[in-house]
C-alpha cells in the first residue's frame, strides 16, 4: 500500500541527528522533496557538525530538546522510527511533545511499518512531515529502516501546475555542456516523452529552448542527463535515440496491459482512461530513466541495436513487397484477404516482447524494467 503525496507540496523536517533524522533528510533530497527543520545551536550531532547540504536552521539553544519540540510544533505530523519498543530517551520526549502540541504522531519499528505509515498519512492531511527517532550509535540499522519504509509507503507525485524553463535547467547544469549537446539531449526527450507542441513540431534551436518549459518528470530527466552527458560523445546519442523510441513503444504497451487488468477500467470513460494511461506511462518512464546513469543507457542502446540487427528478419510488409505508403492504398478486401491488420498487430506485439526480454537479460535493463513496473502499477492499484 502506498500513499500518493504531491512532491511540490511536501516538506520533510528533522533535527539533523545521525540515524533516523538524517535518513529522512536523505530521502527528501533523493526524491527532490523540500526539506528543513531545526537543529541545535552549533549544528551539532553525535558525529560532529551537521553536513551543510542539510538546510536546517539553528535554535537559540544548543539543547537537543528545544529543536525536538520546535520540529514537532512546526509540523503537521511526526514519525518516530526505532528498532525496538517501547520508546525511550529522545524518541519518548518526541512523542510527549506531539501530545503537548496536539499533533498526530506514529511510532514505527520493524513489522508492517510501511502499511502503518501509509494508513497514517492517508488519515492526516500532511504537508510538513517531521521525522525523528533513534540515532546511529544506539540503532545502527535505523537509517536503512527509515529509507525502506518511506520508499514503500510514499509515492511522491508531481504537480502538473509547476513547469520548468529549459533555459534554467541548462543554465543550472553548468558550462560543461555546449549548446549543440543541450539541443541533442532535448531532442532525445522527444523520442520517449510527449513534450509541448512547439517542441514536438518545430525545429529545435536556441530560441525555442529559451522559451519552452517541461513538466516536472521530464525536467528531472533532462537535469540528470545534463549532468551525465559531460563525458559522452554526442555521436552516441543517435543510437540512444533508437533505443528510447523502442522503450516508448514498449512502455505504452506495458501501460495498456496494466490498465486492462485494473478493475476500475471497466467503468472509466475511454478518454479518461487514455489520459490516465498517458500520464502513468510518462511518470513511469521518467522514473525508470532516472534509475540509470546516461552512460548505462547508452551501453544498453548499443547492445540492443546489435541484438536487433543480428536477429533481423523480413517483416510482414517487406515479405509482401509492401511499404507503409503502399499499404494505405490497398483496398479493404485485399487487407482482409491477406489478414494484414492482424499480422501487423502480432508483429508489433512480438517486437515489444522481444524488447522486454532484452531488458530482462541485462542487469541494468532489469533495473530499468522493474522501476518502470513499480511506478506504473501505482496508478492501477
Amino acid at each position: 500500500m502506498k500513499v500518493q503525496l504531491v512532491r511540490q507540496a511536501l516538506r520533510i523536517v528533522s533535527g539533523g541527528q545521525t540515524g533516523a533524522d538524517q535518513a529522512g533528510l536523505h530521502w527528501a533530497i533523493d526524491n527532490e522533496v523540500d526539506h528543513g527543520g531545526w537543529c541545535p545551536k552549533g549544528r551539532k550531532t553525535e558525529e560532529g557538525l551537521l553536513d551543510p547540504k542539510f538546510r536546517l536552521k539553528e535554535t537559540p539553544s544548543a539543547s537537543y530538546l528545544q529543536r525536538t519540540e520546535w520540529n514537532v510544533r512546526d509540523s503537521d505530523a511526526t514519525i518516530i522510527f526505532t528498532m525496538t519498543e517501547p520508546l525511550s530517551g529522545g524518541s519518548k520526549r518526541t512523542a510527549e511533545f506531539a501530545r503537548k502540541h496536539g499533533k498526530p504522531w506514529i511510532a514505527l519499528s520493524p513489522g508492517r511499518a510501511s502499511d502503518k505509515l501509509a494508513g497514517f498519512l492517508s488519515r492526516h492531511g500532511v504537508r510538513v512531515l517531521n521525522i525523528g527517532g533513534s540515532r546511529h550509535s544506539t540503532a545502527p540499522d535505523v537509517a536503512a529502516f527509515v529509507r525502506q519504509t518511506l520508499n514503500a509507503a510514499i509515492s511522491p507525485r508531481d504537480s502538473t501546475a509547476d513547469l520548468f524553463a529549459i533555459r534554467d535547467l541548462i543554465r543550472d547544469g553548468g558550462t560543461a555542456i555546449d549548446a549543440l549537446a543541450s539541443l541533442a539531449l532535448v531532442d532525445l526527450l522527444k523520442s520517449v516523452f510527449l513534450l509541448s507542441i512547439p517542441l514536438m513540431t518545430r525545429e529545435l534551436g536556441a530560441a525555442l529552448l529559451g522559451t519552452e518549459k517541461l513538466q516536472p518528470a521530464h525536467a528531472r530527466v533532462l537535469r540528470r542527463w545534463l549532468a551525465d552527458a559531460r563525458d559522452l560523445q554526442p555521436i552516441l546519442f543517435d543510437q540512444l535515440r533508437e533505443f528510447l523510441r523502442e522503450l516508448d513503444l514498449w512502455a505504452i504497451a506495458a501501460t495498456d496491459d496494466a490498465a486492462k487488468a485494473w478493475p476500475a477500467s471497466q467503468t472509466t470513460q475511454q478518454r479518461t482512461m487514455m489520459n490516465l494511461c498517458h500520464d502513468a506511462k510518462e511518470r513511469a518512464v521518467a522514473a525508470a530513466l532516472l534509475a540509470l546513469p546516461l552512460e548505462e543507457l547508452v551501453r544498453l542502446s548499443i547492445l540492443w541495436i546489435a541484438e536487433k540487427n543480428a536477429n533481423r528478419a523480413p517483416g510482414v510488409l517487406e515479405s509482401l513487397g509492401l511499404t507503409a505508403d503502399t499499404l494505405v492504398e490497398l483496398p479493404e478486401s485485399e487487407l482482409a484477404r491477406l489478414n494484414l491488420i492482424e499480422r501487423l498487430e502480432e508483429e508489433a506485439r512480438e517486437e515489444r516482447a522481444a524488447f522486454g526480454r532484452f531488458l530482462k537479460s541485462d542487469p541494468a535493463g532489469e533495473r530499468l524494467s522493474s522501476v518502470f513496473f513499480e511506478t506504473v502499477l501505482i496508478d492501477f492499484e
